[in-house]
């Protein structure tokens, strides 16, 4: 298992003639002056995306049944990102951060209380998406995706404590040391997959609550 960099850049004013994607929000705050470190980028994030749950809950879920990194997904997420979920400041970012976000937010929101920790019931689930790009990059996030579900199925209180825990602390580095073997275990035989600690805990976010919500719709009863 080999770890990438993930970098989430923030931009100030300054940058807003400079690209496009510039999303202002109020919830999360970004420090004006102040140079960032990789935590608190992914604390602005898990803020705000944890607003965006909190306000626009449906557009969240009709957004996260997007295909990944599509120009419908980006259109939906561009939507859900207002000025009603940023204190200061403007940021950058690539949809599929948000999206890991967004799933992690949903959890917490759907399962913080009490989580569903048996998924043997729940079928396979299609991370491939039909009529979702055959690039070779969607072909590997794909692959990320199916061995985060793979990993979550067996060690699903593993993959809870991951996800539930703080950024950038120590029960965030135990809860990854806990979740290695795991994901180590559903590597595909002869492959190598490239992707970082904090990507891992974005596909495992989606696996455990997309699982989850099977879960819990396999297991209710009849209407």
């Amino acid at each position: 298992m080999r770890y990438s960099a993930l970098v989430i850049v923030f931009f100030t004013t300054s940058a807003l003639a400079q690209t496009g994607s510039i999303i202002d929000h109020r919830a999360a705050n970004i420090p004006a002056g102040k140079t960032l470190g990789i935590a608190e980028k992914r604390h602005i994030m898990q803020d705000f995306a944890a607003c965006t749950v909190r306000r626009w809950r449906h557009g969240v879920e009709r957004y996260l049944d997007t295909m990944p990194e599509s120009v419908e997904a980006q259109t939906m997420g561009a939507r859900l990102a207002t000025e009603d979920c940023l204190i200061s400041g403007q940021m950058q970012f690539q949809e599929a951060l948000y999206r890991a976000a967004a799933y992690e937010a949903m959890y917490r929101v759907t399962f913080a209380r009490q989580g569903v920790s048996d998924f043997t019931s729940v079928p396979p689930i299609d991370y491939a998406q039909p009529g979702a790009p055959t690039d070779e990059a969607a072909s590997a996030r794909a692959t990320l995706r199916r061995l985060a579900d793979c990993a979550v199925r067996h060690g699903p209180l593993e993959a809870r404590a991951l996800i539930l825990s703080p950024i950038g602390g120590p029960d965030e580095n135990a809860a990854f040391v806990a979740v290695t073997p795991m994901v180590s275990a559903c590597m595909p035989a002869d492959a190598t997959v490239n992707f970082s600690k904090i990507s891992l805990r974005g596909y495992v976010g989606e696996a455990l609550y997309r699982l989850s919500m099977a879960a819990q719709g396999a297991s209710a009863p009849p209407s």
